[in-house]
């Protein structure tokens, strides 16, 4: 449905088709951007008329776009207006924006999820991915997901009481990261011996950081599947041993890796291009320039130098490599979908959006 004549259903056959307009928001994106993003949903309409084809521009985390020193959204105003509005227009964000620019758009809203959601959403994932499978792997039992969806919910309910500030620092991708995690750990072992090893080790991946949420999560988990015993049987393991296991794995979530100063970080890349060599992989760092003709101020580059960096993290992305990004933050925010691992397959290659300027959004093999 939802594509005018052609569509299935009677009535939608009444209704203009849509055309989705995608813009990926940034903290680098600015006001001219936006504008041609607006322009190129006008050339549809000069294709067919209104009543035929409808476009719909979807800006992906505008919420970003606020953030930007450009202040990019000051051109919604108009464009948002009941007189001059031609087309759809579709925002999503993590948070809420400004009150001048939710009024000129409906607000919906998702609530958290309570813990029978995170239940359901676990059984899901853990079920489609053993569906998917060739490989016969034990099954995880549902009080296993019980249990870490129950931790999850304690985790982020004592930091929203003891630490507003950091309440929101682990989310549901980390969440429903651990859950794939686990079930990919079970692939490769084949041992049921070693589900809670892989369950403790899992924590440690996905809710470390500059807070330590594994260790709660791991009491909690013990305390709700009444396994108190477990809680000292099975200790942290080391930071060597959780970096080698994610650069063997090459599966798993991209690696953020925080120092308290420049010279860990060194001695983490120097471990990284010695393991690696090892196994005949080849490593790439990209470090942020400082240089006057790249940097204007603080972490806002020109446009230019942006799109030479993307350029190079889509080649680096199609070889089998390791790419360490350095001081790279201005960028991040284009690589959302990498990042988030969204990939579309397509003869069995996997490949993401990458946004690159407003009108340039090229498909990245990885």
């Amino acid at each position: 449905n939802l594509k005018g004549k052609k569509s299935k259903d009677p009535y939608f056959q009444t209704l203009p088709e849509l055309v989705a307009v995608s813009f990926q928001g940034s903290q680098n994106c600015t006001s001219e951007s936006i504008i041609k993003v607006f322009e190129r949903a006008a050339n549809y309409s000069q294709v067919k008329s209104i009543s035929e084809l409808l476009p719909v521009i979807v800006f992906d985390e505008i919420g970003l776009a606020e953030l930007s020193p450009h202040n990019p959204l000051k051109v919604l105003h108009a464009e948002l207006e009941v007189e001059n509005n031609r087309y759809g227009f579709v925002g999503v964000s993590n948070w809420r924006l400004d009150a001048s620019k939710m009024n000129r758009a409906l607000y919906l809203s998702t609530p958290d999820p309570n813990v029978q959601d995170l239940q359901l959403t676990g059984k899901v994932i853990s079920g489609s991915m053993q569906q998917q499978s060739n490989v016969q792997i034990t099954q995880v039992e549902p009080i296993i997901i019980e249990g870490l969806s129950r931790a999850y919910y304690d985790l982020y309910e004592i930091l929203k009481e003891t630490q507003p500030d950091h309440q929101n620092y682990f989310g549901l991708r980390d969440y429903y990261s651990l859950i794939k995690g686990i079930l990919r750990d079970l692939m490769v072992m084949k041992h049921e011996a070693k589900l809670y090893e892989i369950i403790r080790r899992q924590l440690k991946v996905n809710f470390d950081g500059v807070l330590d949420g594994s260790l709660l999560m791991w009491h909690k988990f013990c305390e709700h599947i009444h396994r108190q015993n477990l809680f000292n049987e099975y200790n942290c393991p080391s930071f060597n041993l959780l970096l080698d296991q994610s650069l063997k794995a090459r599966s798993g979530r991209y690696l953020m890796l925080i120092g308290d100063s420049e010279s860990a970080i060194d001695y983490v890349e120097r471990f990284i291009n010695v393991h690696q060599k090892k196994l005949n992989v080849g490593v790439r760092t990209l470090v942020g320039s400082s240089f006057p003709g790249d940097l204007l101020s603080l972490n806002t580059y020109v446009e230019q130098y942006n799109y030479r960096v993307l350029m190079d993290v889509i080649l680096y992305a199609e070889t089998n490599i390791t790419l360490i990004m350095r001081k790279m933050g201005h960028v991040y925010d284009n690589l959302y979908d990498l990042f988030n691992q969204n990939f579309a397959v397509s003869a069995k290659k996997k490949y993401c959006r990458i946004a690159l300027g407003a009108l340039y959004h090229p498909r990245c093999l990885v």
